[in-house]
């Protein structure tokens, strides 16, 4: 599962993915490869699993609204540099 975190200094950033053998989706080339194709569209972002704890704790409906947040923050950052 993706997540999305901010660094010290504020900035969103994707956590790696848990479980397996790659840090993260590869978001820039992917955005980059949009715009190249002249791609004006929009970008979804769907949470089907339910987002647990560290310790397995079921976390609720304010955790995945700060993922979308910060989700958002990182694509728009993202599509401004690409």
């Amino acid at each position: 599962m993706i997540t999305f975190a901010t660094t010290q200094k504020g900035k969103a950033i994707q956590d790696p993915i848990r479980g397996l053998d790659r840090p993260h989706i590869t978001y820039p080339a992917f955005v980059k490869a949009l715009k190249e194709v002249g791609c004006k569209g929009y970008c979804n972002l769907e949470f089907c699993p339910t987002l647990l704890s560290e310790d397995h704790r079921i976390l609720g409906i304010e955790r995945i609204d700060g993922q979308v947040q910060l989700f958002f923050e990182y694509m728009t950052n993202l599509i401004k540099s690409a």
